[in-house]
């Protein structure tokens, strides 16, 4: 077995800001064959709104062509380089995990759109990128094994309170 036993290069990658937030782009570039993806929505996982389409962030949907009714900052913006109609398994996925109370998480494979807004080639062969999703949402095994007064600490909801909206704080101005 070769565990253990690769040699690391170290690499540096940004997200995109306005533009692509989650800093998978860079990663997609490189090719990478396993992109590990962090989204902290303010809006938790489920909840319908304007800046959500079926309870998932706009930040995921724009990836796979569908924009939020209301997106971000008011400025659309074309950013859809996996295919459409891999977008259900994956809010479906995160539900179902969610709900298990494991925290929200998916992992599925994608070919990039082409053409896309990014010039991103296709992986050789025509091979797809995995990619490992884990949303920001409460994960209630781990929270039902805390002691009574840190849940009550959480619970709070006054705007001002530091742990106010747990776990899905603003990740401007906080």
């Amino acid at each position: 077995s070769q565990a253990g036993k690769e040699t690391a290069t170290k690499q540096s990658f940004t997200d995109g800001g306005a533009l692509e937030n989650l800093g998978i782009i860079p990663l997609l570039r490189r090719q990478y064959p396993i992109v590990i993806a962090f989204v902290n929505g303010q809006q938790p996982l489920g909840v319908p709104s304007s800046q959500t389409v079926d309870g998932i962030d706009g930040q995921i949907s724009q990836l796979f062509g569908l924009d939020p009714e209301d997106v971000v900052g008011g400025v659309e913006r074309n950013i859809h380089i996996f295919p459409t109609e891999q977008f259900p398994a994956l809010a479906e996925g995160l539900m179902v995990s969610h709900e298990e109370g494991n925290g929200a998480f998916f992992v599925d494979s994608y070919q990039l759109v082409q053409p896309n807004p990014f010039d991103l080639p296709p992986y050789p062969e025509d091979s797809k990128v995995t990619v490992v999703w884990f949303y920001n949402s409460l994960n209630t095994n781990w929270y039902d094994q805390l002691p009574d007064e840190i849940r009550d600490l959480l619970r709070l909801t006054e705007p001002t309170h530091n742990f106010s909206h747990f776990p899905n704080f603003s990740t401007i101005g906080q």
